[in-house]
This record gives C-alpha cells, structure tokens and sequence, in this order.
C-alpha cells in the first residue's frame, strides 16, 4: 500500500508527500510528548472533573450566583 502510494507521488506533484511528512512528524511529536509527561500532571488532569473544592468551580458558582 505504501509502495503503490510512493509511485503516485513520484508520477505526481510533492504536496501529498509533504502532507505525509508533516502528519507522521505531529504524530512522533505527539506520541513523545505524551510518554515524557510526569505522572503527577496526568494524576492532576485525570481528576479535574472530580475535583470538588477546585478553585475553578468556586469561581464558576461565583460568577452565575443569581443576586
């Protein structure tokens, strides 16, 4: 599949392969960003939602209080 997909590209112009490039590199980036992230940051993130006293959700109440 690849290969068939090298031989269009060749016979065509070079903005597929570009597009390829650029996808595969954002996906490495992606993938190495994501195993290098600290476990801590992905326990904070993980529980956000379900974070009761979160100073985000206070001001949230705050803001849409009904005087």
């Amino acid at each position: 599949m690849i290969s068939e997909y090298f031989k269009t590209v060749s016979n065509g112009s070079i903005i597929p392969l570009i597009s390829l490039v650029v996808f595969f590199a954002l996906f490495v980036i992606t993938t190495v960003w994501a195993i290098r992230l600290k476990k801590g940051y992905i326990n904070h993130m993980e529980n956000l939602p379900l974070d009761s006293n979160s100073e985000n959700k206070k001001n949230f109440e705050m803001k849409n209080e009904v005087n």
